[in-house]
């Protein structure tokens, strides 16, 4: 079963009779529009083409179907139907797309021994625009690429053993030309597991065990521009509202990621204005590191 592969996780009794597996790490491979017109330093993902694009040869194993790492759920997952070997996936549309980050979570990808690489059609050349390889059991991999145009793309995935993938995303991110403020809570040491102790009617210690939650990400930037937040802004809340999960890389150098959700989309805070023509925007997310 699949989710006998992330045996290293706390899984819950209802979740294991319900063969549901918790959200886990996360590859986030990113660029994208900018904000303030600097050198990208940040980005949020939660664009993607693919549940609307075409899709030609996935390989797919027939209880793992491709269609469920594009279903915005974390409990199903894509599998291809051979054990080891190497599969690739094109991704067809109607017309060009702008494209800049890649997000692949929910994934046994270490354990299976996983490569791999994006390639977009340029100009009709199928040219490379990221490689990546596990850092280490359901741990991330980071790539980032320029801004492209292309309407087919193709993924391939090298195994040596049952991959499983819960989540692709592939589209355009929003950029951030700055690092988050002072203040900012990066996910990676801020991990809000719990931990639920039993005790006998003695006030003996039996037991203790780690209830997964997960890890926490918040902060906010400065200085980004009224015509952006119209824009990006905008579709971010829309998919927020939507209860979609997205991808943060909070600085491309560095291989730390979160996927996830709003920690409040109930409380989704706007954009509040510093001066005529920029604004302060607050992030708060609650996933996987």
């Amino acid at each position: 079963m699949a989710d006998n592969i992330f045996n290293n996780l706390i899984v819950s009794e209802s979740e294991q009779q319900n063969n549901i597996v918790p959200l886990s790490n996360v590859f986030v491979l990113g660029g994208g529009a900018d904000s303030g017109g600097g050198v990208c330093k940040s980005i949020l993902g939660f664009r993607s083409v693919l549940p609307t694009s075409t899709i030609i040869d996935a390989d797919e194993d027939v209880q793992y179907p491709f269609v469920n790492a594009l279903d915005y759920r974390d409990n199903t997952q894509y599998s291809p139907s051979i054990e080891s070997g190497s599969v690739t996936i094109e991704f067809r549309q109607a017309a060009d797309v702008e494209l800049d980050y890649l997000g692949i979570a929910i994934h046994n990808g270490k354990a299976a021994g996983l490569t791999g690489f994006l390639e977009l059609l340029i100009n009709g050349v199928w040219t490379v625009v990221a490689n990546f390889t596990p850092l280490g059991d359901l741990k991330t991999i980071c790539e980032k690429f320029d801004l492209q145009s292309s309407q087919r793309q193709r993924l391939t995935l090298n195994f040596t053993s049952k991959l499983y993938i819960g989540t692709i995303y592939l589209g355009k991110s929003w950029q951030f030309s700055r690092m988050p403020n002072e203040g900012f809570t990066p996910a990676n040491s801020n991990n809000i597991d719990e931990v639920v102790g039993f005790q006998s009617n003695t006030g003996q210690f039996i037991i203790s065990r780690r209830k997964q939650v997960g890890y926490a990400q918040s902060g906010s930037f400065d200085f980004i521009a009224f015509d952006e937040i119209n824009v990006e802004y905008i579709d971010y809340m829309n998919h927020v509202k939507d209860g979609k999960p997205f991808f943060m890389k909070w600085d491309v150098n560095v291989n730390q990621n979160i996927f996830g959700q709003h920690a409040s989309p109930n409380n989704l805070r706007a954009p509040s204005y510093t001066s005529a023509n920029t604004c302060t925007f607050e992030f708060d997310m609650v996933g996987y590191n």
